[in-house]
């Protein structure tokens, strides 16, 4: 662990959860489906295989969708699972749910968003980088640096620092982790010059792919069957093919986007048979555009969905895109340099001129204060 300890009987609850598991237990993993969902569901699943024992069912959820709905309560019953370990998801969102999975299993919660909830208790082990260790900014300890961390002090897990590595790209959050990202990628003879452009960058991509062409199941089994990170990159090369997509886009992205705020708020609807808005905000924001703030939309059904990325972190995106909802129905959340929404789409033109005014307002505010 790379941070000071400050909740030692927390950390002790984390591992006696583990290491109480037992060959009866039926064991399910609940998980986001981005690349931090999946490399961290394969980094639990590795820690509970070499404790000998196995997962009998993974839950993923909708795109958007939080908490653990009642669809995933009714499968977690069926396969009479009695210990559920979720990642990557901020399911104290709903308490009430939490609840639900109580009554007849244990749970151990990994995730690295903005606490909602307070949903410890006997039942429910719940684990947050800020409420465990001694950090400012809980959003750059992604789910797999956590479970790779917290776990590799129940088994080593060295060996999974490729995977490790993908889900912290994936997330964003390798400025918090140098001396992580300098070892492993000289462990694997790779170059430092673009983390996106590595080995390890093109798998963190290449699952991105997988979750915009809706093949989130298919992506985790490759993933979990992959033994090192040559054998994941061969298996996951058919995802190739989104990326011509996504580089048409970032290449026309001047061209395309709307400008406002005097060119400091960049938006794009994307119009994609892939759901690569995500992609495409994360790669404008991070090679392009880091002092601006990056919006990208796309039509999914009846909704808008909109991904925003800042990679200076001036402006809290999560924050942005929570104000510019305010009342509308729809949702919101994430982290500060990165986080996601939807709203109807006849509720967008409304959320729109929220955010191009909430932007402005903002950014004018944080100006202010750097100044005093």
């Amino acid at each position: 662990m790379e941070l000071p300890l400050t909740n030692q009987p927390l950390f002790h609850r984390f591992q006696e959860f583990f290491k109480t598991l037992s060959k009866n237990d039926k064991i399910a993993i609940y998980h986001d489906t981005d690349p931090d969902g999946i490399t961290s569901a394969k980094i639990i699943t590795a820690c509970l295989n070499r404790l000998n024992l196995n997962v009998k069912l993974y839950l993923q959820s909708q795109k958007g969708e939080i908490d653990i709905s009642n669809e995933n309560i009714a499968l977690i019953k069926k396969h009479h699972i009695t210990k559920l370990i979720t990642t990557d998801k901020a399911i104290e969102c709903s308490p009430e749910q939490i609840k639900k999975v109580e009554q007849f299993a244990n749970i151990c919660i990994f995730d690295h968003h903005v606490i909602e909830n307070d949903i410890s208790s006997t039942k429910t082990v719940f684990l947050k980088p800020q409420l465990l260790f001694q950090t400012n900014r809980p959003d750059q300890y992604c789910s797999a640096k956590f479970t790779y961390d917290l776990l590799n002090t129940l088994t080593p897990l060295d060996d999974l620092d490729w995977i490790c590595l993908a889900g912290v790209i994936g997330d964003m959050a390798f400025p918090a982790w140098p001396e992580f990202v300098h070892k492993t990628l000289k462990k694997y003879k790779l170059k430092n010059k673009d983390l996106f452009s590595t080995k390890i960058g093109l798998l963190t991509q290449l699952i991105s792919f997988a979750e915009s062409l809706d093949e989130q199941k298919k992506c985790l089994k490759i993933i979990l069957s992959s033994n090192n990170l040559t054998q994941a990159l061969s298996l996951m090369r058919p995802y190739m093919k989104v990326k011509l997509e996504l580089d048409n886009y970032t290449q026309k992205f001047d061209k395309h986007a709307e400008k406002y705020n005097q060119n400091n708020l960049l938006i794009l609807e994307v119009k994609s048979p892939y759901k690569i808005k995500s992609l495409i905000s994360s790669k404008i924001a991070h090679k392009k555009y880091p002092h601006k703030t990056i919006i990208t939309t796309q039509k999914i059904g009846q909704f808008m969905t909109i991904s925003a990325r800042r990679n200076d972190c001036k402006i809290s995106m999560n924050i942005l895109l929570k104000k510019s909802l305010g009342n509308l129905p729809g949702n919101a959340g994430g982290h500060i340099p990165a986080s996601g929404a939807s709203v109807s789409i006849k509720d967008y033109p409304e959320f729109k001129q929220n955010l191009i005014k909430n932007e402005l307002e903002m950014r004018t505010e944080k100006k202010s204060k750097t100044a005093s």
